[in-house]
């Protein structure tokens, strides 16, 4: 699984609400994002290298609090003392990975890409719940906090297909000079069937066919499926960042 849009996608302004349920903090170098209901996109990470200050973990608490979520994730390179003091965990890592050689990518398979609008939308947040293996959520809310995303035209969603049937979703964001491949998941009964590989070389190649593409980068966990497969298409490893949880 790639992880959703980090760094670049949707600096807006201090606890700016785009949709309900969605809301951003943008604090000078301090970012955090909050989709009620949905926990794994519910971290913060800060632009410069420094540790995080007690003031700034303060502003983060009281940001998540404020939208009543109660678990959340702090993103960072550094082994943060006072965070696992504070009592968060080191649940995982996050590889930033690049591609270092921008050529098109070949061999793609069988696999149809079908671009997201508001006809389909709920088929595209249905396929994204269940490949993600999210439990329990509102999928009416899901959808209408995903509605926001057509509005902008630096992001592209699309469901994946073999023959008419839905087996993934990926999204592709473009930020300037830079191409993001921003997430993406395949449904579990269709997994280790190169799908997932097609969605990478789609989305390469779509940004590619851009001009003012110069560099394109992904983000995966650490040792996942979707890392082995970023690296076979030619990206390589370029940064890690620790993935620490709230109780």
């Amino acid at each position: 699984m790639e992880l959703i849009c980090q760094y670049d996608l949707l600096r807006l302004k201090s606890y700016q609400t785009v949709q309900k349920g969605i809301q951003f903090l943008n604090q000078d170098s301090l970012h955090a994002f909050c989709f009620y209901g949905l926990d794994y996109f519910n971290y913060s990470f800060k632009i410069s290298m420094a540790s995080y200050s007690e003031n700034e973990l303060k502003i983060i608490h009281d940001f998540y609090r404020s939208h009543g979520v109660t678990k959340f994730k702090v993103l960072s390179p550094l082994l943060e003392e006072n965070l696992l003091q504070a009592g968060f965990k080191i649940e995982n890592s996050f590889i930033k990975q690049t591609l270092p050689t921008l050529n098109l990518l070949d061999d793609i398979g069988p696999t149809t890409f079908e671009l997201v609008n508001e006809n389909n939308i709920d088929i595209f947040t249905e396929t994204y719940l269940t490949s993600f293996e999210a439990k329990d959520k509102n999928l009416n809310e899901v959808i209408n906090n995903f509605k926001q995303l057509l509005l902008h035209s630096s992001i592209k969603l699309f469901i994946m297909k073999d023959n008419d049937i839905a087996v993934g979703v990926i999204i592709k964001y473009i930020n300037n000079e830079k191409g993001l491949l921003a997430g993406g998941a395949v449904l579990p009964m269709y997994r280790a069937k190169n799908y997932h590989k097609d969605g990478i070389k789609f989305r390469v190649n779509q940004l590619l066919s851009n001009p003012a593409i110069k560099e394109i980068e992904t983000w995966t966990y650490a040792n996942s499926q979707s890392n082995k497969n970023m690296l076979s298409c030619g990206f390589v490893d370029s940064k890690t960042y620790h993935l620490y949880a709230s109780n």
